[in-house]
């Protein structure tokens, strides 16, 4: 079947098999546009589709269905160590930032 991905403004027509999981689907569009598996984010119907193992049969997408991938970028992890007494150093600091990147928005 044919699904119909919205990204940066354009539209591109993918080809995926009729039990194509959500990861087989990101590992096409990775191929598309140098995009990892995990930096994608996918929309449809209002619904991001989270579950790698999944079909997209199972999200009720069928052929020629509208899927918009977002790009995830700026993900980091910091990591604290401990001094001796078991206390975190003096520039303690600890987050995690994502940002997406809009598109498709009005």
């Amino acid at each position: 079947m044919q699904v119909k991905i919205s990204f940066n403004d354009k539209e591109l027509e993918v080809e995926v098999e009729e039990n194509a999981t959500v990861l087989g689907l990101k590992q096409r569009l990775h191929d598309k546009f140098s995009l990892q598996p995990l930096a994608q984010e996918l929309e449809f119907d209002g619904f991001i589709l989270q579950n790698h193992g999944k079909t997209l049969r199972s999200y009720h997408i069928g052929n020629n269905a509208k899927i918009v991938l977002r790009e995830l970028f700026g993900i980091s992890i910091h990591v604290v160590k401990q001094d001796k007494d078991g206390e975190p150093p003096h520039n303690f600091k600890i987050g995690r930032n994502i940002k997406k990147n809009k598109i498709n928005s009005p």
